[in-house]
C-alpha cells in the first residue's frame, strides 16, 4: 500500500459492478452501489467545492446551467437520465452530480488556471504500440480526491422492450458518467482518454464527459469521428482519444490518435485523426500535438516534460517497455506515473491500464507498474 497526496494510501482493488438495465436503471445501480465513494469525492474536490458550486450559486451560473441542462436535456437525454438515475440511487441532489459533469459550462479553466494559488497538474499518459505487440497504455490521473474513488462499470444498457443497445466495460470516477477514462465495448472499439486544455472554452457547446459517454456505443472510426464532430452543435472543450478497433473486417486491428477542439465559427468540433501505422508508436499527453490552438499555458507544462521522459525510453513496442514509461518518475518535478506528492504537481496516478490487444487482456494497476502485479485482469470480452 503506497501513501501519496495528503497521506491518503492508495489501495490494491478496483470494485467492478456488473449491471444490465435502462440508462436510468443502470444510474441508479451505480448510485446505489456506490455512494459512499460519490460523496468522499464530492467533499473533498477542491473544484467542486471552490469552483462549480459558488458559481453556480450566481444569478449566472444559474441561468448556464439551465440553459445546458435544456441542451443536453434535448441531445443527450439518456445520459441526463443515467445522472438522475445515479443521484437518485446515492441520495444525493441531481444539480450537484450534474455540474460534476459539466466542467467548463460553469466556470471556465481559464479562470481556475488564472488564480496565482493555483497547484499545477493535469492527468493521463498515454501509449499506442502497433510494433512487436499491439498495446494501449494509460495512467489515469486524477485530483487526490478520486484516490480509491474509481471503479470498473460492465454495462448492458437495455431499452423498454429489454433489447440490448449498448454493452461496455470502463473504468468510472465515482460521481461522473462512465467513458471519459479507459475501456471497452462489445464491438472490440478499445480506448483511452487525455483531457486537453484550450484557452477557449465555449459554454454553450456540447460538454466533453458527454461526448466521451457517447464514444461508448461506437464500433468504428466513422462512427467516432462522426460523434466527436457532434453536427449541429461542436464540443465545449477538449480531449485526446486514444483508439483501437480490435474487430475490423480485414482481421487486423487498427490504431488511432484522434484530438477533438471547439469550434467557435461552426455547428461542429475540430476534429484530426492520426492512424498508427503498422510498426509505427505513439505517445499522448494533455496537450494538442496536430490541432492549431492556443492553449493554457500552466495545463501543457507537465505534459512538456512527460513528453520528454517518454522520449528517453527505448521505442514502446512491446508491453515490457509501455509498463515501464508509464512506471517512469524520472521527472523531480513531473512524473509520468505521479504521487501528488510535492509541488507543483499534486495529481495523483489513480490507476494504470496496459491493454494487451493480441491476447485480449485489461490489465490494472493501482501502483507502478513495473514493480507491482495488476490488481484486476479482465478479460476484452468481444
Amino acid at each position: 500500500m503506497e501513501r501519496c497526496n495528503n497521506e491518503r494510501a492508495r489501495l490494491n482493488q478496483i470494485p467492478v459492478l456488473y449491471v444490465r438495465g435502462d440508462n436510468f436503471t443502470v444510474g441508479y445501480t451505480i448510485g446505489r452501489q456506490f455512494r459512499s465513494l460519490i460523496e468522499d469525492n464530492l467533499s473533498k474536490s477542491d473544484y467542486f467545492l471552490q469552483s462549480l458550486l459558488p458559481e453556480y450559486e450566481t444569478v449566472t451560473g444559474k441561468e448556464l446551467y439551465q440553459r445546458n441542462l435544456d441542451l443536453c436535456e434535448n441531445k443527450f437525454p439518456e445520459y441526463v437520465k443515467e445522472i438522475k438515475g445515479m443521484a437518485e440511487g446515492a441520495n444525493i441532489p441531481f444539480y450537484k452530480l450534474f455540474l460534476l459533469n459539466l466542467e467548463v459550462f460553469i466556470t471556465s479553466p481559464a479562470e481556475v488556471w488564472s488564480k496565482d494559488d493555483i497547484k499545477e497538474g493535469n492527468g493521463c499518459s498515454s501509449i499506442l504500440s502497433n510494433g512487436k505487440e499491439l498495446v494501449l497504455g494509460h495512467t489515469e490521473d486524477a485530483g487526490p480526491e478520486l484516490v480509491n474513488n474509481v471503479f470498473i462499470v460492465s454495462a448492458e444498457i437495455v431499452n423498454s422492450s429489454g433489447e440490448k443497445i449498448e454493452k461496455f466495460t470502463t473504468l468510472t470516477y465515482a460521481g461522473c458518467l462512465p467513458g471519459y477514462t479507459m475501456g471497452f465495448n462489445e464491438y472490440g472499439f478499445i480506448h483511452s482518454v487525455n483531457t486537453l486544455y484550450p484557452l477557449r472554452t465555449l459554454n454553450n457547446k456540447s460538454p466533453r464527459s458527454f461526448i466521451a459517454r457517447s464514444l461508448l456505443k461506437a464500433g468504428t472510426l466513422e462512427e467516432v469521428v462522426t460523434l466527436m464532430k457532434d453536427k449541429g452543435t461542436g464540443i465545449a472543450d477538449g480531449f485526446s482519444l486514444n483508439a483501437c478497433f480490435a474487430k475490423t473486417p480485414s482481421g487486423v486491428p487498427l490504431l488511432y490518435n484522434i484530438e477533438v477542439c471547439p469550434n467557435n465559427d461552426g455547428d461542429e468540433s475540430e476534429v484530426n485523426v492520426l492512424e498508427i501505422q503498422h510498426g509505427g508508436t505513439y505517445a499522448h499527453c494533455n496537450r494538442y500535438l496536430r490541432i492549431q490552438t492556443t492553449e493554457l499555458p500552466k495545463a501543457s507544462r507537465s505534459s512538456v516534460h512527460r513528453h520528454k521522459a517518454i522520449e528517453k525510453h527505448p521505442k514502446p513496442e512491446t508491453l515490457s517497455v509501455v509498463r515501464e514509461i508509464l512506471s517512469d518518475r524520472s521527472d523531480p518535478d513531473y512524473p509520468i506515473f505521479r504521487n501528488g506528492d510535492k509541488l507543483p504537481d499534486v495529481v495523483v496516478t489513480v490507476a494504470v491500464g496496459v491493454f494487451d490487444i493480441a491476447n485480449r487482456q485489461w490489465n490494472i494497476y493501482t501502483e507502478q507498474p513495473n514493480k507491482s502485479r495488476p490488481v484486476a485482469v479482465l478479460p476484452l470480452s468481444f
